[in-house]
């Protein structure tokens, strides 16, 4: 299954919208399937950070899903 760092347009229960940078998990049509809570940067070296980071600053540039496209 493959996955990136996305970000996904979310609701509260009062209904407030917020956004977060989720993993998103694809099918093999490449449709968005599955997401993760929103994630935090961690990692065991600053390497892994940096490599972390970049991958979320890309999601930045991509189409906002949303949660309640998902299936």
């Amino acid at each position: 299954m493959v996955w990136n760092y996305r970000v996904i347009k979310m609701s509260d229960q009062d209904e407030e919208e917020w956004i977060g940078i989720c993993e998103v998990f694809y099918n093999d049509k490449d449709e968005p399937i599955l997401y993760s809570s929103p994630v935090c940067v961690s990692g065991e070296s600053l390497d892994d950070l940096d490599i972390t980071l970049y991958n979320m600053v890309e999601s930045l540039g991509k189409p906002i899903l949303i949660k309640e496209n998902f299936k």
